[in-house]
């Protein structure tokens, strides 16, 4: 026998009313309350539909009201604009200095701001983010370095990246001038690269891996697998010159469309087995790809005393669509107790239509050029002062031998005052050409203070 449930007027009234009140209640109009009493408060909703306390109407106005209380609370929630400085002040000397000598201007003995940026990031909806990363260097007036947006997929599922930022490729130009072991990155890893550019980026990690010294504190408890793939406008010079990367000023046509119908690919893996506590705290493995055809808009290249040269040419015909360029690196990083080990070598191949001609007259249809280093650091007061050395050699190409053909070795400190926040560093650096030794040996202190 079936029981009939009484259904008063004035409850079928109130009923809607009080159970729309209670959603304002702290334990149910919060996102935790939501989040715990979500399921009980639908179950209860339900009940009182099935026994006719509630009309479609009503029910349908609740679950109204439930939506847009969760819409406003997540608005509440979204995180204010976050901003954040990095400054390096920094004084540099040259041995035997001579201003007739084509060292660049910028490279005279002297004090000058290495790097002023702004950073600001946020949440501009749910699971969109934004940064915007903002140059003043060297005196500079401002320059819009970085500037993307992120749909952050899931934990489990990554995220996805539009707009422009470092492109996925090679550790150490990755990694934040803020946590360098260094002032400064390898020449290859600052200008055999392929800097910033525009695109769009799916990437997949566990935990930030670009990590540059002993405070490479991850927060990953078992085997990490991170992976990106991307695709760019592939013009990320800043005067469309293929062969000549400057200084970070020039690298990166901000905001510029692309040159020609063609992109940039780029892919990076890298597998993390070891993270402890003590002892061999850490150990990670990278690599990462990239190719473009017509790697320029048209333009020629010369070789340029002024600039590190990438490939060592003096003169080239316009690009083809059939030109195409590629690269790869691999890398590795090591935290065993207070010793951290580093180390990458990098290969870069152009292929032409026409001809290109090297320094020694000679011509071909392609040019490689490629590098590696190894790095090391050791804090001598755990935590505070580390001593570290580096070796680095670069061919920017493998047919001739040339000026540009170089080793450096460089010795350094790190005084962690407040960890990378605020600390002092001191390089000094030998550079031998192959050809002949130029009086360009240099050491430099710098001020990092990051707020």
């Amino acid at each position: 026998m079936e029981v009939k449930y009484p259904q008063p007027t004035l409850l079928r009234i109130f009923l809607p009313v009080c159970l729309t009140a209670l959603m304002f209640l702290p334990g149910i109009s919060s996102a935790d309350g939501m989040e715990n009493s979500g399921t009980d408060t639908q179950q209860l909703i339900q009940i009182l539909k099935d026994k006719g306390l509630l009309t479609d109407e009503d029910l349908a106005k609740i679950q109204t009201r439930i939506k847009e209380q969760k819409e406003k609370k997540a608005q509440d929630e979204m995180a204010p604009v976050k901003i954040q400085g990095r400054v390096q002040f920094r004084y540099m000397n040259i041995e035997d200095f001579d201003p007739s000598t084509k060292i660049p201007p910028l490279d005279a003995n002297g004090f000058r701001l290495q790097r002023v940026r702004l950073f600001f990031s946020g949440t501009a909806v749910p699971k969109v983010d934004y940064y915007i990363h903002l140059n003043f260097d060297q005196g500079t007036d401002g320059r819009v370095w970085d500037a993307y947006l992120q749909y952050n997929i899931s934990p489990e599922w990554g995220h996805v990246r539009m707009g422009q930022y470092k492109v996925p490729f090679g550790r150490q130009w990755l990694a934040s001038s803020a946590r360098f072991l260094f002032m400064n990155r390898s020449n290859i890893g600052d200008y055999a690269g392929f800097r910033r550019d525009i695109g769009v980026m799916y990437e997949k990690y566990s935990f930030t891996e670009h990590y540059q010294d002993a405070f490479a504190e991850a927060d990953m408890t078992e085997p990490s697998v991170n992976y990106a793939f991307g695709i760019f406008n592939g013009n990320h010079i800043a005067d469309g010159n293929g062969f000549l990367s400057g200084s970070d000023l020039t690298s990166a046509r901000v905001g510029s469309g692309n040159d020609n119908d063609q992109y940039l690919y780029v892919s990076r893996l890298s597998l993390t087995p070891v993270k402890r506590e003590e002892g061999f705290k850490y150990l990670t493995f990278g690599a990462s790809a990239a190719y473009q055809k017509q790697p320029t808009n048209g333009e020629r290249f010369i070789q340029d005393d002024t600039k590190k040269a990438l490939f060592d040419v003096t003169s080239g015909n316009p690009w083809k669509a059939s030109d195409w360029e590629a690269a790869w690196e691999v890398d590795s990083q090591w935290i065993i107790g207070q010793a951290v080990f580093q180390a990458e070598y990098l290969r870069r191949k152009l292929a032409a239509d026409g001809l290109l001609t090297f320094t020694n007259a000679r011509q071909a249809r392609s040019v490689t050029a490629d590098g590696w280093y190894v790095q090391g650091g050791y804090f001598v007061v755990p935590k505070k002062l580390s001593l570290n050395a580096r070796y680095e050699t670069y061919d920017p190409n493998n047919q001739v031998k040339s000026q540009n053909d170089y080793d450096r070795y460089t010795l350094g400190f790190n005084y962690y005052i407040n960890g990378n926040n605020f600390k002092l560093q001191g390089d000094y650096n030998w550079q031998d050409e192959a050809v002949e030794d130029l009086n360009n040996d240099f050491w430099e202190l710098q001020l990092q203070l990051l707020f």
